[in-house]
């Protein structure tokens, strides 16, 4: 049942950008979307901000914008733009205070990743698996579940997992 909820068609969405002026990410549809919600204050989203910004940096070259989501609805633009200039996030950071692209992605946590192929969801859950439980750390991912969904978009293919259980901080309800 996961798999079939994971592609269905994507809803118009509406969020800001850092400056407070709406923003359509899915209209019109590119080849391949990514979006993570990110969360200022969950200690799991910023550990994985210095991986995040090499994978955004990788699939830039090959096509893909991985824009960063702040969905929390306590975080202004300043704080948001703060917390992006930190950890290097740079300018493809979008805010989701009312919760559209969150709930057209069925996200729950930060950080959580959603991929778009053309207007079909086709992933959504974790980074990978560095985080088995909260306070459960590997070494390193033995998973890439967000790169894998990547690679199968650009190849023109849903991915082999289309959902995967995030670890990480609940959002708040508006």
């Amino acid at each position: 049942m996961a798999v079939l909820a994971a592609c269905r068609p994507a809803p118009v969405v509406t969020v800001e950008d850092l400056a407070g002026r709406s923003v359509t990410p899915l209209a019109p549809a590119p080849a391949v979307s990514a979006f993570v919600f990110v969360s200022v204050d969950c200690p799991i989203s910023n550990r994985y901000a210095p991986a995040l910004v090499r994978m955004r940096d990788a699939y830039a070259r090959r096509g893909i914008t991985l824009r960063f989501v702040y969905p929390s609805t306590r975080t202004t633009a300043a704080e948001a733009r703060a917390h992006a200039l930190d950890f290097g996030l740079g300018d493809a950071v979008l805010r989701d205070p009312r919760h559209a692209l969150l709930r057209a992605a069925e996200a729950t946590t930060t950080p959580e990743a959603v991929v778009f192929r053309g207007a079909r969801r086709v992933y959504h859950g974790r980074i990978d698996d560095w985080f088995a439980a909260i306070g459960v750390m590997r070494a390193a991912p033995t998973t890439r579940d967000l790169g894998d969904a990547l690679d199968a978009a650009l190849a023109g293919r849903d991915p082999a997992v289309s959902v995967t259980e995030p670890v990480g901080c609940l959002v708040e309800a508006p």
